[in-house]
């Protein structure tokens, strides 16, 4: 995947709305750097059943989230906890979620994600932790506020 490329992920007609919520909850979407080298890397995007993820050539990526990841990182996009999951499927239904990359000239790939903000876009390393929403927003203010 390259600059400009981006992996749309949206939910089918069909898709079993219940079971959809359930997954996202528990599981997510999760985006993966798989390779990293100079300006190209490879991710890897697994969605639950009920939506389907597309690599597209253009995509417009202006104002979205930025994280940097080293090769074997992901990233989960989930229903924020405490919200509420029927309208955060259903902006999800609307706006679907776009993944791609930036330009990067480091040892980490640069993702970009223009999702609903009724969804919720972590670190892996916090969900690992046992993190929850409250605590992981705590814990940022607490390193941004130090540095």
């Amino acid at each position: 995947m390259t600059p400009g490329q981006a992996i749309s992920i949206t939910i089918n007609q069909d898709a079993d709305r219940v079971e959809l919520e359930r997954r996202m909850q528990a599981d997510g979407i999760r985006i993966k750097v798989v390779t990293h080298k100079q300006s190209r890397s490879k991710i890897s995007a697994r969605s639950p059943a009920g939506t389907t993820p597309a690599l597209i050539d253009t995509a417009e990526l202006q104002g979205c989230l930025a994280l940097s990841r080293a090769e074997g990182q992901e990233i989960v996009i989930t229903i924020k906890p405490g919200g509420a999951p029927a309208e955060a499927m259903a902006a999800f239904a609307q706006e679907g979620v776009l993944i791609g990359l930036g330009e990067s000239h480091t040892a980490q790939a640069a993702i970009r994600i223009k999702a609903p903000r009724d969804l919720l876009v972590l670190r892996e390393e916090l969900l690992e932790l046992g993190e929850t929403y409250g605590t992981a927003r705590a814990k940022h203010s607490k390193v941004l506020n130090t540095i």
